[in-house]
């Protein structure tokens, strides 16, 4: 019985790696999306200055993280 609990667990954290991988590829892909969104806004020459901050440190932060998922 005590081999097939620790089957039974290293299944349990096999399944629980793979999702935390998945949310993982997740959180790159939105990250990825906004980033595509903010990047042209912030270079816009249309948008009141503290708007296009605003937006640079979107982009910012997006490049940030997505270099730290990578």
């Amino acid at each position: 019985m005590q081999i097939l609990d620790k089957i039974d667990a290293q299944q349990q954290a096999a399944h629980e790696a793979w999702q935390v991988m998945q949310d993982l590829r997740d959180i790159h892909r939105d990250l990825t999306r906004i980033h595509s969104f903010a990047e042209p806004i912030s270079n816009g020459d249309w948008l009141s200055p503290s708007i296009k901050e605003s937006m640079s440190n979107i982009v910012e932060a997006c490049e940030t993280l997505i270099g730290e998922l990578v």
